[in-house]
């Protein structure tokens, strides 16, 4: 029972990106959301504000050394939103953004793969990729 807890407690990412951080920059309260899909080896994270009216939620997915695996996701990724990648500064070579309402980066760090998605329906497209970048790199500080 104690290993099986301490995986449980590893699968968690929310120790990569915090509550008071994704609350800076959207500038409301928030709380963690429900799990968003994603492989069971990916450590996961959504918050989503407390005042759920609002059509908002950050979810961020990592996963960690995981070599060849990383670089293939990433690849496939990439070939599967090749109609809305765009570039984003300041989170590496190996990282591009993803328009048309997905708003997702998508980072290959060594052998580590993080992709943080930020739904915000009705937002400003310039604002939501200002503000997935913010929290990515917050995310790549800590992996």
């Amino acid at each position: 029972a104690g290993a099986g807890a301490s995986v449980a407690a590893a699968k968690s990412g929310c120790k990569y990106l915090k509550a008071s951080e994704v609350e800076q920059v959207l500038g409301t309260d928030v709380k963690k959301g429900p799990k968003t899909p994603g492989p069971n080896v990916v450590r996961q994270c959504a918050y989503v504000p407390t005042d759920s009216a609002l059509p908002v939620s950050v979810n961020l997915w990592v996963q960690l050394d995981a070599g060849e695996e990383a670089k293939i996701a990433y690849a496939v990724a990439k070939q599967a939103f090749a109609d809305n990648v765009e570039s984003v500064s300041g989170l590496g070579k190996k990282a591009f953004y993803v328009t048309g309402g997905i708003n997702t980066a998508y980072v290959l760090k060594g052998d580590t793969f993080v992709y943080l998605q930020y739904v915000n329906i009705g937002g400003d497209e310039g604002e939501t990729k200002d503000a997935v970048a913010q929290f990515a790199k917050l995310v790549l500080s800590r992996v």
